[in-house]
């Protein structure tokens, strides 16, 4: 199969994405940013649950379950952000790649995704309910 140019590599992301809105239950997908999709809870900073990256097959999201991370670590590559104090907003954010509509499409694997999206999803509304 020939390598997709960048256009259609976007529009497959963002296929991707609206895929794992409807798993979210999210009813739009942010396309304003340059780089990636999002799927957002709210609206100002430290918005988005999940990042779907337009170049390349990776998806973040930000889980704080060691048990989730461990059965992503089953079918995905899964690599956690470091803490970072001056990023607090990254705590807990873990890379996974590579997620492909083939993944959201099998059963077992689409089962996880959407236990994980939600999870994030969940998290961010927590982070944005906090009095600061």
């Amino acid at each position: 199969m020939a390598p997709l140019n960048k256009q259609a590599k976007a529009e497959e992301r963002l296929e991707i994405a609206k895929k794992l809105g409807r798993l979210g239950l999210v009813d739009e997908v942010n396309q304003s940013p340059k780089n990636y999709y999002s799927l957002d809870i709210g609206t100002g900073k430290n918005k988005n649950a999940a990042i779907i990256y337009k170049s390349s097959q990776r998806v973040s999201f930000f889980i704080e379950k060691p048990s989730l991370v461990e059965q992503l670590k089953v079918w995905f590559s899964v690599k956690a952000l470091p803490d970072d104090p001056k990023r607090l907003y990254n705590k807990s954010k873990h890379h996974i790649q590579p997620l492909t509509m083939s993944d959201i499409e099998d059963p077992e694997r689409r089962v996880l995704i959407e236990e994980v999206l939600k999870h994030s999803l969940d998290v961010i509304k927590k982070r944005k309910t906090k009095v600061r």
